[in-house]
C-alpha cells in the first residue's frame, strides 16, 4: 500500500506538470484528484500497518508475541505531507488548495481520536468478554468437581451450590435457596449425636466469624436410611473494610469408602489381635486339656463300675471336652489350625452333609438343595468345609424360632464375574461359592459388622459361645477364601463363601474310621516307647496312661534328654515328641533320631496351630501326628498303629 500510494503520488506530480486541466464547475485540477488518492493510500498503509499482528522476528518464541519491529518510513512521510499540508492551508484563501488541505488536517485529526477512542473501547470489550469466558471455564470446573462447593449469603441461605454438593447433601434437585435454619438434611455426629442447625459448620462460620476445618459430619436426608459421611471446611469472608462476614464457603469432601476402609482395616486388626491371642495360648490350653483328660481317664479305669465317683470323673471328662472344642475352634477363628486340604467336588459335599442337616434343623425347617448342574472342584478340608456349613445351617435355625427354611446354593463364578469380592483372587477354574441363606429375623449393620467377632452372639447367656461365624471365618480365610453376609432386619441372613476353584479329579472318599480300642490290653515286653515332653504333668499322664497298657516308657524333659537316651544304644520302638519345646524342637529330634536309626518309627504331639512338620523332612519312615488335647485311648490308637497292636 505504501509503495502504491507513492506512486500514485509521483503520477499526480506528473501529470501536473504535463497537463493542468481544470474540471469544470470544480476549483480544482485532476492532478489534485489523483495527489488526494495518494493520501489516502499513505493513511490506509498506516493503517493497516498498526492494525497487523505483531510478529516474532527475534526467534526466541512463537509467532504472534514478542516487541514490534516499528516501520518509521510512514510516519516521516506523513509528516512531510502534513507540513506541506499546513503550509498550503496557511496561504491565503484564494488558492484553490487551501480548503482541501485544511479539510484533510481535519479530518485527519477526527480519524485519530475516533481510532484512538476505539482501541480503548476494544480493549475494555476483549477484558470482559476474556473475564466472561473465564468465568465460564470456572463455572464448568466447579460443576464436575467431585467435591461439593456451596456459598452461603449472611442470611444463612445457599446462593450458589455445585451439583456434588446437591448430590453429596443427598438432594435431588439444587441447593440454590436452601436455609441453614431449616435444613433439607439431617446432620450427625462421629458417634451419631444430632447436630442442630445452629451447631453446623456453615452456621457457627457465619455467627463467630471463625473458620471451620476438617469437621467430620454425617449427612442424612430426613426417610431415607443411607448416611455419607463428609469432611466438611467452612470459610467465612469479610467486606473490604474488615466488616462483618460477607458470605461463608462451604467445601465438602464425600470420605464414606474412606471411612469403611478404616473400620475393614480395624476389624482386620482386631481379628487379627485376637487370633494371635488364641494362638498363643492354645499350646498351654491344650496340655493343660490333655492332663486333665488323661488323669480322669486313668482315673476312670481305676475305678470300679459301683464306685459313686465314676460320675464326677465323667463330668470332669465332659467339661474337658468342651474346653478342648472351644480352644480348636479358636484356633480356626485363627486360622492356625491344622488342616488337610484335597480335591473334593463342592457338590457332593453339601449333599453328603445336608444328611445331618435333616436332623440338625429338625422337620419345621426343610432344606432346599440349589446346586450347580456341573461338579465345582476345590481343594479344601473336607471336615473343615463341613464344619462350614454346619455351623452356618444351626446359626440360620437360631435365627429361624418359629420354622421357615433354609436354602443352600453352589455356583462357580468366573474371575470377572461382578458377584464376587474385588479384592478375591481365584483360583485357576474361576470362584467356588457357597450360599446359605434363611428366612429369619436379620441382622441390623451394627450386628451384620461385628458377626464374625469370636465370643459375640446375640442370643441369650449360655445358649450360645459367640464362636459360629468366628469358626466359619477363619476355616474359609485359612482355605483361601472369602465369607460374605447379606442380611437385614425382617429380610433373613445369607452367608455367601468364595472359595478358589480348580481343576483335576476328586480324591476318593475317606475311609471309614475304626474303632479303637478304650480297655487296656498288655503289650509284649520289647515294645518300648520314649516319650519327650516339657510339660511335668503331660508328660507323667502320657507314661502312666502308657505303661497302664502295658507299654515300657522311657521319658525326658528336653531334646537333649532324649538324644542321651537314644545314644545310649537303648532300644527304642518308637519316639514320641512334643513339637515345640525348649532348647530345640520335635521333628530336628527325630530327624536327629533317623540319622542312627533310619526306620524309627515317630509320632509327634502337638498343641500349637503351626504344623511345623511338613518344614522338615523326616525321611521314609513311618511320621503321623496328633493333636492336643487327647485321650490316652487315641494316643494308644496311633501307638498301635506305628509299632502293631499290643500283645
Amino acid at each position: 500500500l505504501l509503495a502504491a500510494a507513492q506512486m500514485i503520488y509521483l503520477a499526480g506530480d506528473l501529470t501536473y506538470q504535463l497537463s493542468p486541466p481544470r474540471i469544470p464547475g470544480l476549483p480544482v485540477d485532476w492532478p489534485d484528484i489523483i495527489d488526494l488518492v495518494g493520501y489516502v493510500g499513505l493513511i490506509w498503509a498506516a493503517e493497516a500497518f498498526s492494525r497487523a499482528p505483531v510478529r516474532n522476528l527475534t526467534g526466541d518464541g512463537p509467532t504472534g508475541t514478542g516487541p514490534a519491529r516499528r516501520n518509521w518510513l510512514p510516519v516521516a512521510l506523513g509528516g512531510i505531507v502534513y507540513i506541506l499540508l499546513l503550509t498550503v492551508a496557511l496561504r491565503p484563501w484564494t488558492q484553490p488548495l487551501a480548503p482541501l488541505a485544511l479539510t484533510a488536517v481535519f479530518m485527519t485529526l477526527l480519524i485519530m481520536v475516533r481510532e484512538r477512542l476505539t482501541e480503548r473501547q476494544t480493549v475494555l470489550l476483549v477484558r470482559e468478554l476474556e473475564a466472561e469466558r473465564n468465568a465460564a471455564r470456572f463455572r464448568d470446573a466447579i460443576a464436575h468437581l467431585k467435591v461439593g462447593l456451596a456459598i452461603i449469603g449472611p442470611e444463612g441461605r445457599v446462593s450458589v451450590a455445585n451439583p456434588a454438593a446437591a448430590q453429596l447433601l443427598g438432594l435431588d434437585g439444587a441447593v440454590e435457596g436452601s436455609s441453614l435454619s431449616r435444613p433439607a438434611w439431617e446432620v450427625t455426629t462421629e458417634d451419631g449425636r444430632p447436630i442442630g442447625p445452629e451447631d453446623q459448620p456453615a452456621a457457627v462460620a457465619l455467627a463467630t466469624g471463625r473458620a471451620v476445618r476438617d469437621l467430620v459430619i454425617g449427612v442424612q436426608v430426613p426417610g431415607s436410611g443411607q448416611r455419607r459421611w463428609l469432611l466438611v471446611d467452612a470459610e467465612p469472608r469479610f467486606d473490604a473494610a474488615g466488616g462483618p462476614v460477607t458470605e461463608v464457603i462451604v467445601s465438602l469432601h464425600d470420605i464414606t469408602d474412606h471411612r469403611l476402609l478404616e473400620q475393614q482395616l480395624r476389624h482386620t486388626q482386631r481379628m487379627e489381635a485376637v487370633g494371635k491371642l488364641a494362638g498363643g495360648i492354645a499350646h498351654d490350653f491344650n496340655n493343660l486339656l490333655t492332663a486333665i483328660i488323661g488323669h480322669s481317664d486313668i482315673l476312670g479305669t481305676e475305678l470300679g463300675p459301683g464306685d459313686p465317683r465314676i460320675e464326677e470323673v465323667g463330668g470332669i471328662r465332659q467339661a474337658a471336652d468342651r474346653a478342648a472344642r472351644l480352644v480348636r475352634q479358636l484356633l480356626a477363628f485363627s486360622r492356625r489350625q491344622h488342616l488337610n486340604p484335597e480335591v473334593l467336588d463342592l457338590n457332593e459335599v453339601v449333599r453328603d452333609t445336608a444328611r445331618l442337616l435333616v436332623r440338625l434343623l429338625g422337620e419345621d425347617i426343610p432344606i432346599v438343595m440349589e446346586l450347580d448342574d456341573d461338579p465345582i472342584i476345590v481343594r479344601v478340608d473336607r471336615g473343615r468345609l463341613e464344619q462350614v456349613i454346619v455351623n452356618l445351617a444351626s446359626n440360620a435355625r437360631d435365627a429361624m424360632p418359629r420354622g421357615g427354611h433354609l436354602t443352600v446354593a453352589t455356583q462357580r463364578l468366573e474371575d470377572q464375574d461382578p458377584e464376587r469380592p474385588a479384592e478375591f483372587v481365584g483360583g485357576e477354574a474361576g470362584v467356588a461359592v457357597l450360599r446359605v441363606s434363611d428366612v429369619g429375623e436379620g441382622m441390623d449393620n451394627d450386628t451384620r459388622s461385628r458377626a464374625f467377632e469370636p465370643f459375640f452372639t446375640t442370643k441369650e447367656v449360655g445358649k450360645g459361645t459367640g464362636l459360629g461365624l468366628a469358626t466359619v471365618y477363619g476355616i474359609v480365610q485359612q482355605s483361601g477364601g472369602e465369607v460374605v453376609i447379606d442380611s437385614a432386619p425382617g429380610l433373613g441372613t445369607s452367608v455367601t463363601v468364595f472359595l478358589p476353584a480348580t481343576i483335576g479329579p476328586p480324591s476318593a472318599p475317606p475311609p471309614q474310621p475304626t474303632a479303637a480300642p478304650t480297655r487296656p490290653t498288655r503289650a509284649t515286653p520289647e515294645q518300648v516307647i520314649l516319650a519327650v515332653e516339657d510339660d511335668a504333668a503331660l508328660r507323667e499322664v502320657i507314661r502312666r496312661a502308657l505303661m497302664q497298657r502295658g507299654y515300657r516308657v522311657l521319658v525326658a524333659a528336653s531334646p537333649s534328654t532324649a538324644r542321651a537316651i537314644i545314644g545310649s544304644s537303648a532300644t527304642i520302638d518308637l519316639l514320641l515328641t512334643d513339637v515345640v519345646m525348649p532348647g530345640g524342637n520335635g521333628p530336628e529330634l527325630a530327624a536327629w533320631a533317623r540319622t542312627l536309626r533310619p526306620d524309627l518309627p515317630v509320632l509327634l504331639m502337638t498343641g500349637h496351630a503351626d504344623d511345623l512338620v511338613h518344614r522338615y523332612n523326616l525321611g521314609p519312615a513311618p511320621t503321623d501326628m496328633i493333636q492336643k488335647p487327647f485321650d490316652p485311648a487315641d494316643l494308644a490308637a496311633r501307638i498301635a498303629a506305628r509299632i502293631g497292636r499290643p500283645g
